[in-house]
């Protein structure tokens, strides 16, 4: 004699259950990519902006040091290849008082730092 299938005892997941947990679990799942993505986008730029106010002490402490000969309002490269991206600019504000602009691709103003440098 052949059993019915539906009056059985079976327990576990029919394809409607399943189709209609996965579809919760999609919509549900979405906004969390988007989140996740964007917090991505937000560590990426913290650390391009931490390299930038690195770079940015670091050329304020070779202007201190007289260590080169400076050109104002210009847009130079660093030579370390690994900074090939970043770009700054020297300006003076006053006399004694100058800013340096880290830039990031060439248009993106990621830094700025000025100083004053005491003349002896």
């Amino acid at each position: 004699m052949r059993k019915n299938f539906y009056r059985s005892n079976n327990f576990g997941f029919s394809l409607i259950e399943v189709m209609v947990g996965l579809v919760i679990f999609t919509i549900a799942f979405i906004p969390l990519t988007g989140l996740i993505i964007a917090h991505y986008k937000q560590v990426a730029d913290a650390g391009i902006k931490i390299t930038a106010l690195d770079l940015a002490q670091g050329k304020m402490e070779e202007l201190k040091s007289g260590a080169e000969e400076v050109e104002f309002n210009v847009l130079k490269s660093f030579p370390e290849s690994e900074f090939e991206p970043y770009k700054y600019k020297i300006s003076q504000v006053e006399n004694n008082t100058y800013k340096i602009e880290i830039y990031y691709q060439e248009n993106k103003l990621m830094a700025s730092l000025i100083g004053e440098i005491p003349t002896p």
